[in-house]
């Protein structure tokens, strides 16, 4: 109906608000390119004063949601501070469990909102809804639960009432385009970031639409050992997690900004092995000069430690 507002009302004057203060220039930009791919969808020039690098970060997992859940929000908490405020959205209400099975949450019931206490940073204030629910509303940073390919995933794929079909006279042809509307909601309610929880084995439809951008950060949580996650060597704090950019893959720490260290060879984490003269990790190389390849330390060339290479 509001896309055919003149042809019920007749003469019509479009005002836009183009001017935004919540969302960083990069976000509005890969929220907006997204949700314009529906020709349907009315378009704005949205412009910003703010910029922020990676303002959209896709952290994906194997198997643990929650462990997921709880490195974002450590992440959060290194990068914005204890007192910036975290708003966790779910597509339905019961993407409530993706945190709840995790034990590290006590569930708070305040003027029919869900409230969460993060047990390891009580003073933390995070709140959940639907993303319908948050309409308007803001937080310092956003993350938006089970962006999985599935039913009840995101988008959801559970068909329209066919009742309300009857009353809708022209209703789009574009795929999930109520769900793509939702999504541009859910990622704009963020003063900063938007962390996305990924199923690394079932993602979202949407996901791939963002796989090419330069202003988008993939994280992949592995696990590479039987005793968890490697510890990042460099800081003692974070964790070694794979990292997608510029379609290259590499390791880095999950304190990053704070802590830099990489890894090239993503492979390390398959099969990790710790560099005895060092704790750095040992990596296939090959030499510069004889083209042989060879065992060596990711710290090279500060750390020159060899070992043949095994056939």
């Amino acid at each position: 109906m509001f896309t055919d507002f003149e042809k019920y009302f007749g003469y019509t004057k479009i005002l836009r608000i183009e001017k935004t203060y919540r969302n960083s220039q990069q976000l509005i930009d890969e929220a907006s390119n997204f949700v314009l791919k529906n020709p349907m969808q009315l378009k704005k020039n949205l412009r910003s004063d703010k910029n922020l690098d990676y303002p959209l970060v896709f952290w994906g997992f194997d198997d643990d949601p929650g462990k997921s859940l709880q490195q974002m929000i450590n992440k959060i908490v290194l990068d914005f501070g204890v007192n910036s405020s975290v708003l966790l959205l779910g597509r339905t209400n019961y993407d409530l469990e993706i945190a709840k099975k995790t034990g590290l949450f006590k569930i708070h019931y305040q003027n029919r909102k869900e409230k969460l206490e993060y047990i390891p940073i009580p003073e933390l204030q995070i709140d959940f809804m639907s993303v319908h629910k948050s309409k308007g509303l803001e937080a310092d940073n956003v993350i938006l639960l089970n962006f999985k390919n599935d039913k009840l995933g995101f988008p959801n794929q559970i068909a329209d009432d066919k009742v309300l079909n009857l009353v809708l006279t022209n209703s789009e042809n574009f795929k999930f385009a109520e769900e793509r509307r939702l999504f541009y909601v859910a990622v704009t309610r963020t003063k900063n970031r938007t962390f996305i929880l990924t199923d690394n084995r079932n993602p979202s439809p949407f996901f791939k639409e963002f796989k090419a951008s330069s202003s988008v950060c993939f994280i992949s949580v592995r696990q590479a050992s039987n005793e968890g996650l490697e510890k990042c060597p460099l800081c003692k704090t974070g964790n070694l997690l794979k990292v997608e950019h510029d379609g290259k893959s590499f390791v880095g720490c999950s304190n990053f900004p704070k802590c830099k260290y990489t890894i090239h060879d993503a492979t390390v984490l398959e099969n990790p092995k710790k560099c005895p003269s060092c704790g750095g990790f040992l990596v296939k190389r090959k030499g510069k000069k004889n083209k042989h390849w060879f065992i060596g330390c990711t710290n090279y060339p500060y750390c020159e430690y060899t070992e043949k290479l095994s056939h």
